[in-house]
């Protein structure tokens, strides 16, 4: 995994190998580890982990809402406009994916809220 005292480089490629190699069997530890690292203080680092989730949601459908469910908290609690605009392209991205009808009502509303809020 990416460690805080790689050299940003070494994490980024990290970050790239361990997107692409992500599995059905693999995603929930996957995204676990992803959660620590969108609290890493390198921005540019957060926004590539952000892309990252946004992929891998594109591509294994059933962890979607659980995707969705953590951008929306980093879109709540982070200040940094970069971060919340990677957010919100990739809740996009991923509503435009698909999800259930009742679920992307909910969350477009919950996006509106958090824009608005900001």
């Amino acid at each position: 995994m990416v460690k805080s005292t790689d050299p940003a480089y070494i994490r980024d490629l990290k970050l790239g190998i361990i997107a692409h190699l992500v599995t059905d069997e693999t995603v929930g530890q996957i995204l676990k580890e992803f959660q620590s690292y969108v609290r890493h203080p390198d921005k540019g680092f957060v926004l590539m982990v952000v892309r990252a989730i946004g992929s891998i949601c594109g591509r294994i459908a059933h962890v979607r809402e659980q995707c969705l469910r953590g951008l929306m908290q980093l879109l709540q609690k982070n200040d940094n406009p970069g971060v919340v605009a990677e957010s919100t392209i990739a809740i996009r991205q991923i509503l435009q994916k698909g999800l259930e009808a009742d679920a992307t009502g909910e969350y477009v509303e919950d996006i509106v809220r958090s824009l608005a809020a900001q």
